[in-house]
């Protein structure tokens, strides 16, 4: 009898622990996606840059040749991205990769700045009435 009953509480346990680990994985890979807080600031700031890019090849303040290089590195930015996120099991970036992120992130903003510098934006052409 005193086997039996152990068997059946060691049983509960296992069964227990099992499910309580479950529902931490699950509950984990929901807390970290693509909104995340770190990981939506990187990547929005990417964008700015994709938009400031774009925005300089239209009004003449980047050159496409400028426009490319900084696409580039942004590129390269979102890989290393992605690379970090894999380290961690695919879903998230700690604080410090954000960290590093947002240091190679401010070079090509401060890159854009200067391909800018002293360049007149020419303004956009008005549609014909």
């Amino acid at each position: 009898m005193f086997k039996q009953s152990l068997f059946i509480l060691v049983s509960l346990l296992v069964a227990g622990n099992v499910a309580l680990a479950d529902f931490g994985t699950k509950r984990h890979q929901g807390k970290w996606d693509k909104r995340h807080p770190r990981q939506a600031e990187v990547n929005g700031r990417l964008q700015n840059q994709e938009n400031r890019v774009k925005e300089g090849e239209a009004n003449g303040t980047l050159t496409k040749d400028e426009g490319k290089k900084i696409e580039k590195e942004d590129r390269k930015i979102f890989r290393q991205e992605k690379r970090m996120k894999e380290r961690n099991g695919g879903n998230y970036l700690t604080k410090g990769q954000q960290e590093k992120l947002n240091k190679e992130e401010n070079a090509v903003s401060g890159e854009i700045k200067k391909d800018e510098a002293g360049k007149t934006p020419v303004p956009a052409a008005s549609p014909a009435n």
